[in-house]
C-alpha cells in the first residue's frame, strides 16, 4: 500500500489530536493560547491573585509572570476598552528582572504621542518606593506616565541596555506636575538610551520631580531628544528641583551629532546639566530656551556646570548648543576640572 503524501498527514494528524481532545472534555472547544512571549494588562486594580489570564491580570500580576518566563516578554495593555487608564500602586511594584518590552502604545486609542496608560505612587505609604525598577537588562520602557512615587520614577540597574522612550516622568498624562519624590530618572548602569531621534515618538518629558531629572552613574549612556525641565509642549518651565541631568559617570552623551538627538533642558531649579566624570559629551542641546531655542526658560543656576576629573566635550566644529538665559553662567568650570574642550558653531548648526 502506498505511504500517504505528507500534505495529508498533518491535518489528518491534527484532526486526529483534536477529536481525541474533543472527546476528552466533552466536546469543548480547545482553549484559545495567547501568544508566546506577550502578556496583557487589563485591569488598572493593583491586585495580584497570583496569575496573569484574560479574567484578570493586573501590571503587578504581569510582572511577575514575566519574571518567570524565558526570552523577551512583551506586556501590553488593554484597560477598560482603551482610551486613559491610572494604576495606582498600594505598594512597590516588583522588580523586572528579566528582558521586557512595558509597551503603553498598545492601549486603544493611544494618539501616537501622550501617554495613555499612567502609574500613580500617591496611595503607597511608607519609606521610598520608586516606580520601576529594571534590573534584568535588556528591556524598553514605552510611553507610561509616572508619577507622585516616594522614590525615583524609574531606576534602571546591572545590566544595562535599556531604552526609556515616550514616557511623561514627573508630570500626568494631562500635562499636570504630579512629580516623584527623589529623581525622576535613575541610570546607575551602561549603555542604556534616555530618548530617542524621533521626537514626535522617542521623546521623554522629565519635569517636575522633587531631584533631578535624570541621574547618570554609569557609562556610554545617551540622553537624546527629551525635554527636561518644561511641560510637555516644550513652551514653559516645568522645573525639576534639582539639576536638568546629573551625570557622575564616564563617556556618555547627552544629545548628539543630528540635530533630531538635541535635549531642550530648560527651567530647572538647579543647573541645566551637572558633570562631575570624564570624558562626557554634551553636543546639540537647547540648554535655558524653550523648544524653539528662541525664548528664554533659563536654568535657575548655571547651563552647564563641569567639576571633577574633566575631559568634557561641550559642542563640536558642526555640534553646537545653544546655551542662554541661565541665571548664573551659562557654562562654568570649576578649578578641579581640567583637559575640557568647547566649540562655537554658527548658530545655523546648532538650529
Amino acid at each position: 500500500m502506498k505511504s500517504l503524501p505528507i500534505r495529508l498527514l498533518i491535518p489528518l494528524s491534527v484532526l486526529a489530536i483534536g477529536a481525541i481532545l474533543a472527546s476528552c472534555g466533552g466536546g469543548s472547544p480547545v482553549p484559545t493560547l495567547p501568544p508566546l512571549g506577550a502578556l496583557t494588562v487589563n485591569s488598572n486594580n493593583d491586585a495580584d491573585d497570583g496569575t496573569c489570564n484574560a479574567a484578570h491580570c493586573s501590571l503587578r500580576e504581569a510582572i511577575n509572570k514575566a519574571n518567570t518566563l524565558p526570552g523577551t516578554i512583551t506586556i501590553k495593555f488593554n484597560i477598560g476598552g482603551g482610551g486613559p487608564r491610572t494604576i495606582k500602586t498600594s505598594s512597590a511594584l516588583p522588580d523586572v528582572t528579566v528582558p521586557v518590552v512595558i509597551d503603553g502604545t498598545s492601549q486603544p486609542f493611544f494618539n501616537g504621542t501622550s501617554p495613555l496608560i499612567e502609574l500613580d505612587g500617591s496611595m503607597v505609604g511608607g519609606g521610598s518606593v520608586d516606580g520601576l525598577v529594571l534590573s534584568g537588562g535588556d528591556s524598553t520602557v514605552k510611553s507610561l506616565a509616572i508619577i507622585n512615587f516616594s522614590g525615583r520614577g524609574i531606576l534602571i540597574s546591572f545590566p544595562g541596555s535599556n531604552t526609556i522612550e515616550g514616557c511623561y516622568i514627573g508630570i500626568n498624562m494631562y500635562g499636570a506636575a504630579a512629580g516623584n519624590q527623589a529623581s525622576g530618572i535613575v541610570v546607575a548602569s551602561d549603555n542604556n538610551t534616555i530618548g530617542g531621534t524621533d521626537f514626535l515618538h522617542t521623546r521623554n518629558v522629565i519635569s517636575g520631580n522633587h531631584g533631578d531629572g535624570v541621574m547618570i552613574s554609569g557609562a556610554l549612556n545617551s540622553i537624546e531628544g527629551n525635554l527636561i525641565g518644561l511641560n510637555a509642549a516644550g513652551t514653559a518651565a516645568l522645573g525639576n528641583q534639582g539639576n536638568g541631568v546629573t551625570i557622575d559617570g564616564n563617556i556618555n552623551m547627552v544629545g548628539g551629532s543630528v540635530p533630531e538627538a538635541r535635549n531642550i533642558i530648560s527651567g530647572n531649579i538647579g543647573n541645566g546639566i551637572r558633570i562631575n566624570s570624564d570624558s562626557d559629551e554634551v553636543q546639540r542641546n537647547f540648554i535655558g530656551t524653550d523648544i524653539s531655542g528662541t525664548v528664554p526658560v533659563g536654568n535657575q543656576m548655571s547651563g552647564v556646570y563641569v567639576f571633577g576629573l574633566g575631559a568634557v566635550q561641550i559642542g563640536g566644529i558642526n555640534d553646537g548648543n545653544i546655551i542662554s538665559a541661565n541665571q548664573l553662567f551659562g557654562i562654568w568650570l570649576d578649578d578641579s576640572s581640567k583637559a575640557n574642550h568647547m566649540h562655537r558653531s554658527p548658530r545655523a548648526a546648532a538650529a
